[in-house]
């Protein structure tokens, strides 16, 4: 069976009543029959405009073939073809006035939202201005000037290659977090691996301040970039690309803090955090990209898992501080303080993302996306007496 480009098919067949026998109707009886044609046709029509596609689809579909002219079919066809699709489609009419914010529109047009071009804006500053810092500990100017005024162009230029990118065409929606997300953890990562180098090299073989400083620029240029091509090519949310960068940051503070408690000297103590800070960084932002891709969690509930993060460690560090303050100039109860501070981190994300289990999702939204395989019976009267049974569906 070849379909058209709709993807639905309406099969109609003519049923008589059981025991009745078929007659034609006369010309009279004919012109005093009421037709049921047009009242059934403003039904469905009003069930489309009242946003039930579903209902006017399963209304609309039988009056093609009883349309009383070729213009009649002709627009209930259109109008039947509009509900089952959009209905197929998984769409609703909604108020202008109640979209409030343009996540809604800017997801079924696949762009970025404004607060996400806003975070990349900010983004760019802070990367302009870092920018800044490593070409003055690569010139190492004689003046304030000698630093201000190239710290304010690289500003600008990064603001200036934000525009351009998001110009003519905008991008993809989640694809600004995306790059916000990567250029955190580029920063993180040319951070966390350059100080560990430093810490446990030797005295003579460490890098020079110039080269340390190139070792975290350029990561945190190529986390962006990546980001934003990464995004752009396979299509995220902002919930997604931002539970990458959160998952990746959280291990690495819990790792770092949680080794601290070690019993190794204090050399080592601060070689090995660094290096398994490291580590969990990144394995954190692999499992917060597998982890997104399942719960498509919304920014919202992102910020609530970092809220109960803070507070959980807040509140357990704050908690063993009262009771061992009296001996915390001791040995122990100084070491064990970082790993208690990690546990109540910990345990405040994971209850943060259990209480927020059931938040809505942020999912993407393919336009060509459509349920398959449904198939929906009709039955409607004829003016003979009889019924009119049809399949509409999908295949």
């Amino acid at each position: 069976m070849k379909l058209n480009r709709l993807g639905f098919v309406s099969l109609l067949f003519v049923v008589a009543p059981a025991g009745a026998q078929v007659v034609p109707a006369s010309p009279e009886i004919a012109q005093a029959t009421p037709d049921p044609w047009r009242p059934n046709f403003d039904t469905g029509r009003g069930l489309l405009l009242d946003g039930k596609f579903s209902e006017a689809c399963l209304a609309l579909t039988p009056l093609v073939a009883l349309a009383p002219t070729p213009a009649d079919g002709d627009v209930s066809r259109a109008l039947a073809e509009l509900s089952c699709t959009w209905n197929t489609r998984g769409l609703a009419f909604v108020d202008k006035r109640d979209l409030g914010d343009d996540t809604m529109v800017a997801k079924g047009r696949d762009e970025r939202t404004t607060g996400e071009i806003a975070t990349l804006y900010t983004a760019s500053v802070f990367y302009g201005l870092g920018s800044g810092i490593y070409l003055g500990v690569l010139t190492e100017p004689d003046s304030a000037a000698g630093f201000v005024l190239p710290t304010l162009g690289l500003i600008g230029t990064s603001v200036g290659l934000t525009w351009l990118i998001d110009h003519p065409e905008p991008l993809r929606y989640g694809v600004g977090q995306a790059m916000t997300s990567g250029l955190t953890l580029g920063l993180a990562e040319g951070a966390l691996w350059t100080t560990y180098y430093q810490a446990s090299a030797r005295s003579t073989e460490q890098v020079s301040g110039k080269t340390a400083a190139t070792l975290v620029w350029i990561p945190s240029t190529l986390g962006a970039v990546a980001g934003g091509l990464l995004g752009q090519k396979l299509g995220t949310t902002p919930g997604r690309a931002r539970l990458v960068a959160q998952a990746g940051l959280w291990s690495a503070a819990f790792a770092g803090m949680s080794t601290i408690t070690l019993g190794w000297n204090a050399q080592e103590l601060e070689d090995i955090a660094l290096l398994n800070s490291a580590v969990a960084l990144n394995l954190g932002a692999v499992g917060g990209y597998f982890l997104g891709h399942e719960a498509s969690p919304s920014v919202s509930r992102g910020l609530f898992v970092d809220l109960g993060g803070i507070s959980g460690l807040i509140l357990v560090g704050g908690l063993y501080l009262s009771i061992f303050s009296e001996d915390f100039g001791g040995q122990d109860a100084a070491r064990a303080f970082p790993l208690t501070s990690a546990l109540g981190m910990g345990g405040g994300l994971g209850l943060a993302w259990y209480l927020t289990r059931d938040m809505d999702k942020d999912e993407r939204r393919d336009v060509a996306a459509a349920s398959e395989g449904s198939v929906h019976v009709t039955v409607s009267p004829t003016a003979e007496g009889g019924a009119q049974v049809g399949l509409l569906g999908t295949f």
